[in-house]
């Protein structure tokens, strides 16, 4: 078990899509951060569902940095779900 801290960095929308009232949205964070277990940094490629029930929220991580005190790379995928944009998100992670 991991825990820890993720701070996101600056991002840009790649692309909008409305389809049967849901938004879809997809874009890139530049740098985010990891703090705690893992420990470092990582491009972070996400995809964001608006529906009128929630949010759902995949991510993908391409982390760099130290796990347990052993440093090299990570690829983190991340999915989770929420009320909406700014409200808490909760998930699963697959490393």
């Amino acid at each position: 078990m991991a825990t820890g801290t993720v701070v996101a960095g600056t991002y840009s929308f790649t692309g909008v899509k409305t389809a049967d009232g849901n938004t879809f949205l997809t874009g890139v964070f530049d740098k985010d951060t990891f703090s705690g277990t893992l420990s470092g940094t990582a491009p972070d490629v996400f995809r964001l569902i608006l529906n009128p029930s929630g949010l759902n929220v995949q991510l993908s991580f391409a982390f760099t940095g130290t796990v347990d005190g052993k440093s090299g790379t990570l690829t983190i995928k991340f999915q989770g779900d929420g009320e909406g944009i700014s409200q808490p998100i909760q998930g699963k992670s697959v490393y």
